[in-house]
C-alpha cells in the first residue's frame, strides 16, 4: 500500500513538473509575443506621430534639410540595449534646442552652411503636442523603424480649390512688381512645388515651409542667395553643399562667424598680424561635419525662364 502511495505521489510529482514546464516555456512565449506587440505599436505610433509632426524638418527618409538628418547610424539600434541613446532623443524631441525660430542658415569661411535653427519643444510639459508615451513612441521609430513607411503617412496637401484664393494667401516679395509677384505663385502652384511645399499655409508638408525662405540667411547677399537656390531647383540631386552640415544648437555657437559676400569671405581670415588669409579661421578646430544622403526633390519641369522668376521671388520671401 505504501508503495502504491509512493508511485501516485511520483506520477503526481512528475505531472506537476511537467504541467509546471508546459506552463513556463508557453508564458515565456506568451510574454515574448507581448512584448513584440506593444513594440511593434510604438514603432507604429511613432512612425504616425513622426509623418505629420517632423517631415517638413528631417525629411521623409530621415535625411534632414531644416533640421539635421535623423536616418544616421549612430541612432539605430534596440531602445532597451541603447538606453543614452533612446534617451537623447526622447529628452530632444521634449525639450527642444535653441536657436532662431525659423530657419537660419549662414555660409561659413570654409564655403560650408551652418545652421543657427531651433529644434521646438514637442513636449506637453512644455505646451507641446506629444504626451511620453508619443515621445518615446517617436524615439522608438528613429530607432527601429522604416523609413520607407513614412511618405505613406503624411497629411495631403492643403491647397484651396479656388486659385484666387490660394495666390492670394501667398505673400509678395519684396522688391518684385505685381506681374513678377504674380508669375512667381502660378508657377509655384503649376509646376509641382506646391505639392510637397507651403507658402502661408498653402501646399504640402514633405518639404520645408518655405514662407520665410528669403530670410534664411541674413548675412549673405541676396543674389548670392537667389544663385544658390536656383542651382538646387535646377537639379537637386546633383546639387552639392545643398544644407547645413553644422548645427550650432548641439554643441554651443558654433566658434567662428558666418559672413557674407564671396570677397568678404575671401578676406575674412586675414588677421591683424598681417596672417595669411584663412589661417586664423583653419586654427579653429571645426566639430565633425554631418553627412548627409540623396535628397527626395526632383528637377521640376520648367524653363530657365521660369525657374529664375520663381527663384527671383522665393529668395526675397520673409526679407
Amino acid at each position: 500500500m505504501n508503495g502504491r502511495k509512493y508511485v501516485v505521489v511520483l506520477i503526481l510529482s512528475w505531472a506537476l513538473i511537467i504541467t509546471w514546464g508546459v506552463y513556463l516555456a508557453f508564458e515565456g512565449t506568451r510574454m515574448a509575443t507581448a512584448e513584440q506587440a506593444h513594440l511593434d505599436d510604438l514603432i507604429q505610433r511613432g512612425l504616425v506621430t513622426y509623418a505629420e509632426n517632423c517631415v517638413v524638418c528631417h525629411g521623409a527618409m530621415g535625411q534632414g534639410h531644416v533640421g539635421p538628418p535623423l536616418n544616421r547610424e549612430e541612432f539605430r539600434g534596440n531602445p532597451n540595449e541603447d538606453k543614452d541613446t533612446f534617451e537623447f532623443i526622447v529628452s530632444t524631441v521634449r525639450d527642444g534646442r535653441p536657436g532662431t525660430t525659423t530657419p537660419r542658415w549662414e555660409r561659413l569661411v570654409t564655403g560650408e552652411w551652418a545652421s543657427y535653427t531651433a529644434m521646438p519643444t514637442f513636449g506637453s510639459v512644455h505646451g507641446g503636442p506629444l504626451n511620453e508615451l508619443y515621445l518615446r513612441a517617436v524615439a522608438t521609430f528613429i530607432m527601429m523603424g522604416d523609413w520607407r513607411q513614412v511618405s505613406q503617412h503624411i497629411p495631403d496637401p492643403v491647397i484651396p480649390e479656388d486659385r484666387e484664393v490660394a495666390l492670394s494667401r501667398m505673400p509678395d516679395a519684396t522688391g518684385l512688381t505685381p506681374e513678377e509677384n504674380r508669375l512667381a505663385k502660378q508657377l509655384f502652384m503649376d509646376r509641382g512645388c506646391v505639392t510637397c511645399h507651403s507658402i502661408n499655409g498653402v501646399g504640402g508638408f514633405v518639404g520645408p515651409d518655405l514662407t520665410q525662405v528669403g530670410a534664411w540667411t541674413q548675412l549673405l547677399p541676396v543674389e548670392e542667395w537667389e544663385a544658390f537656390l536656383y542651382e538646387w531647383v535646377e537639379f537637386p540631386p546633383t546639387k552639392d553643399n545643398r544644407m547645413p552640415v553644422y548645427w550650432s544648437n548641439y554643441s554651443g555657437p558654433l566658434p567662428y562667424a558666418a559672413v557674407g559676400a564671396a570677397a568678404t569671405r575671401a578676406a575674412a581670415g586675414t588677421a591683424a598680424d598681417g596672417q595669411q588669409p584663412m589661417s586664423v579661421w583653419e586654427a579653429i578646430a571645426l566639430p565633425q561635419p554631418l553627412q548627409y544622403g540623396p535628397t527626395q526633390m526632383p528637377p521640376m519641369p520648367m524653363t530657365d525662364e521660369e525657374r529664375a522668376a520663381l527663384v527671383r521671388y522665393l529668395a526675397r520671401l520673409g526679407r
